[in-house]
């Protein structure tokens, strides 16, 4: 005998916490300097297989589910808290449609499988982070032309965001022949080898945008533009010890000499670093976490020019 349940339900992702911008207030210490905090992510809808139910009959009763919003960022680095997701459970084998009935986007056949159905949104991450060590370093002399970056940064960041949306969206909704054979020999693929599950998530819309090629970087390495990748160190991790500030990242014992207003940051001479950062050279690190130029030897001028290059010396 063959047993149908049907039941139709309505979900919606959280919301990203909003960004916070400030700057601490401390005696004797001119300024303060940033110390906002990102806004957290919103929570996922997922769909679970579990064991011991045979029925979608609870859903019938409650249609609309929604994952928790991202709590916003506060003053004194304090980010907000990522949203709880929200887990639709279900027996195996169900499947899972869009709303038109005939695009499947998942049949969880086994216990504990799950299908992510609505991404929660991005929060208020680099928009604070990238205005605010701009504004501190106006407020510090820097070029007033600095700030015009941040729009022109910004601009590509979302630029960045509404196209990889798009990609996500044709992947989960394709409208093309050839979309649909991308999708589903990506999800057939994905079901035996880890490298095609990267592929089902071709959003990426929780990851910073690549700021290379604009003005205040100095291109001389693949890595230039992108955010750091953190990677444990031996008292707590590089995100927290490199961002907020200007920073030389040291791969080698070389004898780097960081320019005025820039500290240096010794990595590590583990598997991690080399997978990350090679094994040679240095990174100027921005105050928001993106990477400005790199050094294969020690070289003051060309550190000089590449922090003042950073700081707008080119606008």
């Amino acid at each position: 005998m063959k047993f149908l349940d049907q039941a139709k339900v309505y979900v919606k992702a959280g919301d990203g916490g909003n960004g916070c911008a400030s700057f601490r207030r401390e005696a004797y210490v001119e300024f303060g300097g940033p110390d906002g905090g990102d806004g957290g992510h919103g929570g996922h809808v997922l769909v679970e297989a579990v064991e011991g139910l045979n029925t979608l009959i609870d859903f019938r009763y409650q249609q609309h589910h929604k994952a928790e919003r991202g709590a916003h960022g506060m003053g004194k680095q304090r980010h907000g808290k990522r949203g709880e997701n929200k887990i639709l459970k279900v027996p195996v084998g169900t499947q899972i449609y869009e709303e038109d009935g005939e695009t499947l986007l998942g049949d969880l056949t086994e216990i504990g499988q799950q299908i992510l159905v609505a991404r929660g949104g991005n929060g208020g991450i680099q928009d604070v982070d990238n205005l605010a060590w701009k504004l501190a370093a106006v407020l510090g002399g820097a070029a007033p032309a600095l700030l015009d970056s941040y729009d022109a940064e910004r601009r590509h960041g979302s630029d960045e965001n509404i196209l990889n949306s798009a990609r996500a969206t044709n992947f989960m909704t394709p409208k093309s022949e050839i979309e649909v054979l991308f999708r589903n020999e990506t999800l057939r693929l994905a079901s035996k080898h880890p490298f095609a599950r990267k592929l089902i998530n071709s959003g990426r819309l929780s990851q910073p945008c690549n700021l290379g090629g604009h003005d205040l970087q100095t291109a001389s390495h693949p890595l230039v533009g992108q955010a750091l990748i953190d990677m444990p160190m031996a008292d707590g991790w590089l995100i927290e010890k490199a961002q907020g500030r200007f920073c030389l990242l040291t791969v080698d014992a070389q004898d780097w000499q960081a320019p005025a207003g820039v500290d240096t940051v010794a990595l590590p001479d583990t598997p991690e670093r080399n997978a990350r950062y090679g094994d040679a050279g240095a990174y100027l690190v921005r105050p928001d976490g993106h990477i400005c130029a790199y050094f294969r030897s020690p070289d003051p001028s060309a550190m000089s020019t590449a922090h003042a290059r950073a700081m707008g010396a080119t606008q």
